[in-house]
């Protein structure tokens, strides 16, 4: 009843499975929510993994019977094929959503590794090549970014309404700034059909980040929050957001929120590291960075963060070494950052030789603010 209430749905399908030998056994029970009474009940039973999603899609068309709708509401009722518009592999789907659980922990290597796993079983995998293609930006590799996010969105007329919307809006708002208004239109539609979509909400609130209308970026993020979904990004992102209204404070209340009612984690550890780098709280950011490379040593953004601080402190040795650790990276784009960082260090080195009173100042120019995606 709860749920229902919560949900704001009139109906309840429960459902179970169970299997015998390769047999898999389906039964579902559709009740009137706001009294339990049981209106329907179905079973099917599928011979092996592959005769799973066709049965799952008689069991559909056999439930919508039970509420009593003439042929023809049925007829012209929304009703793909769930096979045909996510994927017809249950092993493909099960490696999908493996990857699901590890990218909404911010382990974005170890969710690509099941991407992976899923597109070679099924090539078609629209949203498996749409999910690869955030992990790989949040993996700072715009090349791979943008190259599943074309095959994802040349495998558009195969996905459903809801699964089209996402990959529009991913395409259109990492394409160029000039599309941003075709992602807000994917999302938008996306939202009234679904408003409580976790990413939608946090993508669409992406775009508004780049538009710098962070109140309409907050207020979006805070649906997931509200719903407690659980993923890191709704939290990180709208850290980012009072972290360009230079709300320091909100940062770390959003920050710690996560940690102390979900789990520690090293992402957003190294979000509270960001936040107090802003700050001038070098030794505080140092101690998150720390924080955040126990629980991932492979976090690579840690390294430019403990470098930035150190060269904030004036310490140019230990930034060095900082940076050096990004050109040890398995991670390609850390190469990147880190010989960005060493260039100026040397400049800076020198000038230090020079000037008695050091080089702070310009070593905070230098420093980049950190922003979240």
């Amino acid at each position: 009843m709860e749920v229902a209430i919560k949900g704001r749905v009139n109906h309840l399908l429960l459902g179970k499975y169970s299997r015998m030998g390769e047999t898999f056994r389906i039964d579902v029970m559709l009740q009137e929510a706001s009294t339990g009474e049981i209106i329907g009940s179905e079973r099917v039973e599928a011979r092996g993994e592959e005769e799973v999603f066709p049965k799952v899609d008689e069991i559909t068309r056999r439930i919508k019977e039970n509420f009593k709708l003439s042929a023809e509401a049925i007829a012209s009722d929304v009703d793909k094929d769930v096979g045909k518009i996510t994927t017809n592999s249950p092993e493909a789907y099960k490696y999908y959503s493996e990857g699901r659980k590890y990218h909404h922990q911010g382990d974005f290597r170890k969710s690509v590794g099941y991407y992976e796993m899923a597109t070679e079983i099924d090539p078609e995998f629209a949203m498996a090549y749409r999910a690869m293609a955030m992990a790989y930006a949040s993996l700072r590799s715009n090349s791979e970014m943008n190259k599943y996010l074309k095959k994802a969105f040349e495998l558009i007329d195969r996905v459903s309404d809801r699964e089209r919307y996402h990959i529009e809006g991913s395409f259109y708002s990492n394409k160029s700034e000039k599309t941003w208004d075709k992602a807000i239109d994917a999302y938008n539609k996306l939202l009234q059909l679904y408003p409580d979509d976790m990413g939608g909400n946090v993508n669409l609130g992406g775009v508004y980040l780049g538009l710098e209308e962070f109140d309409k970026a907050i207020e979006l993020y805070e649906v997931p929050i509200q719903n407690k979904e659980g993923g890191i990004h709704p939290f990180i992102n709208q850290a980012s957001g009072y972290t360009q209204k230079g709300m320091y404070d909100k940062v770390k209340t959003v920050l710690e929120y996560y940690v102390n009612n979900f789990s520690d984690n090293a992402v957003i550890r190294w979000y509270l590291a960001g936040n107090y780098l802003g700050q001038g709280k070098y030794d505080l950011a140092l101690t998150e960075a720390d924080k955040s490379l126990s629980l991932d040593p492979s976090l690579f953004r840690n390294f430019w963060t403990k470098g930035d601080s150190f060269l904030c402190k004036e310490d140019l040795v230990r930034a060095e070494k900082e940076y050096l650790k990004l050109l040890e990276s398995e991670e390609k784009p850390a190469h990147l950052y880190g010989r960005e960082k060493l260039e100026p260090l040397l400049f800076l080195s020198e000038l230090q030789l020079d000037d008695e009173q050091g080089p702070s100042e310009l070593a905070r120019c230098l420093v980049r603010p950190q922003r979240g995606r």
